[in-house]
């Protein structure tokens, strides 16, 4: 995950240029972007992944992402494993 923070208006621009890079170099990576001339809606518009209003947010919108990113891999190892047949799944629903 790469974290871009912009405090004054003159270094937004830097946040597009380096966006645009992280995705012409074909990284796999997050992008989430902040500080406070950032806006939504200049997030969007810049191309990031992720909004945060503030340092916080930031913290808290990153480790659900990584959760969530982890839980998958878990997830995916699983699916794997259950193809090769090394354990088997046993769904229970409660009434």
């Amino acid at each position: 995950m790469v974290g871009i923070c912009s405090l004054m208006t003159t270094t937004m621009p830097q946040i597009d240029n380096t966006i645009a890079a992280i995705r012409e170099a074909g990284l796999d990576t997050k992008v989430m972007v902040g500080g406070a001339v950032v806006s939504q809606d200049y997030a969007d518009q810049a191309g990031a992944d992720i909004y945060a209003k503030d340092g916080i947010a930031a913290v808290n919108k990153a480790n659900d992402s990584l959760k969530a990113i982890h839980i998958k891999e878990i997830s995916m190892t699983l699916r794997e494993k259950h193809k090769q047949g090394q354990f088997t799944i046993t769904v229970e629903l409660d009434p």
